[in-house]
């Protein structure tokens, strides 16, 4: 409806200026109105390069080829997803853990074993129960990823990605 096309674009235009979410939800709820593609056909060359060396795909053809690419590997990931929702986190074995969190571009070094069920499991509720589109999540973890780069004596944790947009983490 209009009132809520209206708190989507002041959210977006607030975030645009530098500002942050008032709470978690709000940006959640406001990530789930994207849909993949539509995100993906917003990027251009130099940014659909530097997701795809993100998530560790070849960066090199045509601008389709690139699109193509990161959308085989998110179906894969949701389809992945799926199955850890239907399993559960507990059933993976740390290996296989740190496998999935890499997969994702969640960082995991330092991380105990019960955090890093945690963070994945975080992500398997956005994307599945609460709809918010991968490429905007991966997207999430590219900055975290570029803001742990610049200061690598940080440790990550799992709920820094949306709570990172948040006034207290500023």
């Amino acid at each position: 409806d209009a009132e809520e096309k209206k708190r989507l674009r002041d959210l977006l235009w607030k975030l645009r200026e530098g500002g942050v979410a008032d709470n978690p939800e709000e940006l959640t709820q406001a990530m789930s109105r994207f849909k993949d593609s539509l995100t993906l056909d917003a990027l251009h060359r130099p940014q659909l390069m530097a997701f795809c060396q993100f998530m560790g795909l070849a960066a090199f053809g045509p601008d389709p080829l690139l699109r193509f690419r990161i959308n085989a590997t998110l179906r894969r990931l949701q389809q992945d997803d799926k199955d850890i929702l239907w399993e559960g986190v507990d059933a993976l074995t740390d290996t296989e853990c740190r496998a999935a969190l890499r997969a994702r571009g969640i960082p995991f070094t330092g991380l105990s074993p019960e955090q890093m069920r945690s963070g994945l499991s975080e992500w398997v509720q956005l994307s599945m129960n609460k709809e918010v589109p991968m490429v905007m999540m991966m997207m999430s973890n590219m900055c975290t990823a570029s803001r742990l780069a610049s200061t690598p004596h940080r440790l990550y944790h799992p709920s820094a990605r949306l709570s990172a947009l948040m006034p207290s983490h500023r």
